[in-house]
């Protein structure tokens, strides 16, 4: 799943496109991540392995017990035995529309954690585009736990075939949500990394706004159209092979079958992922998706 995480959010790019930085032992047992601009912050475990890109339009950083490991996960494959992952995701509510989740107003941390991990971590009815399940992600009852004082957010576990992961999800300010996810080899999450994902949790902080990362979101995601462009005059196809394949390969896509709304859908979504089509491109890959 962490695997589908990277990839679906598109910013397996900034993986790639990033080397992996060794971060040093230390006597602690864990270390403190701080964002280059200051505002965001967590802790991780001592000696673990970190890949960041500080030009991303919201908090994300990966956190890996090995080298190896990490190589595996920037390369787009699944979490081997051994391997053990730290996901630490800050967004604003508003970007949560493009999962299409609603939060009821009387929701409890709970319910609310629940409804954003289920969309967050398997869309589309927990299948990939092509419709195999093979990947169906199962959810434990998530509940309540106290992450500091006044602080209260949701926690569960997920399991696939691939991968077993353990979520935590609570609101570190106005507008804002905080999805803190460890992660195994399917049969190896351990207690330890269940209390990772809530400790993490509660070490979180973010002193930015909702409003802000959105307008960063949406104003890096999709640009002006180009004068004179309009989405007639591109091509779809090569489009979908130069922005859509880095993170999908093509025989995945090929695959895929859905209508017009269903493309929008998807390609609005990875466009809040950070995939990067201006509106004319937008228009010309859904266009081309729904026609093949």
């Amino acid at each position: 799943m962490m695997k589908r995480v990277v990839i679906s959010i598109a910013l397996v790019l900034v993986l790639a496109a990033m080397p992996a930085s060794l971060l040093a032992q230390g006597d602690d047992e864990f270390e403190t991540y701080t964002s280059e601009d200051g505002l965001f912050s967590v802790d991780y475990p001592a000696g673990w392995f970190s890949n960041v890109d500080e030009e991303a339009p919201f908090p994300f950083v990966i956190f890996l017990n090995s080298e190896a490991a990490l190589q595996r996960l920037d390369a787009g494959e699944d979490l081997a035995s051994g391997d053990q992952g730290l996901l630490v995701i800050v967004l604003p509510t508003d970007f949560l529309v493009f999962f299409g989740v609603t939060l009821a107003e009387d929701a409890t941390p709970a319910e609310v954690a629940e409804t954003i991990a289920t969309m967050v971590f398997a869309p589309e009815g927990a299948t990939d585009d092509t419709g195999d399940t093979s990947e169906q992600v199962k959810f434990s009852e998530f509940e309540e736990v106290e992450l500091g004082e006044d602080l209260v957010g949701g926690f569960g576990t997920a399991i696939s075939q691939k991968e077993e992961a353990a979520i935590t999800i609570f609101t570190p300010g106005e507008g804002l949500v905080a999805i803190v996810y460890t992660a195994a080899f399917t049969g190896e999450l351990t207690d330890d990394l269940k209390a990772l994902s809530q400790s993490a949790a509660a070490s979180l902080a973010y002193d930015g706004t909702g409003e802000d990362l959105m307008n960063a979101i949406m104003g890096g995601a999709i640009e002006d159209t180009p004068e004179g462009s309009t989405s007639e005059s591109l091509d779809g196809a090569a489009l979908v092979a130069e922005r859509c394949t880095t993170c999908h390969t093509a025989e995945r896509i090929d695959r895929a079958s859905k209508d017009e709304a269903g493309w929008a859908a998807t390609v609005d979504r990875m466009i809040g992922y950070g995939a990067q089509l201006n509106s004319a491109e937008r228009e010309a890959v859904i266009a081309y998706l729904s026609s093949r």
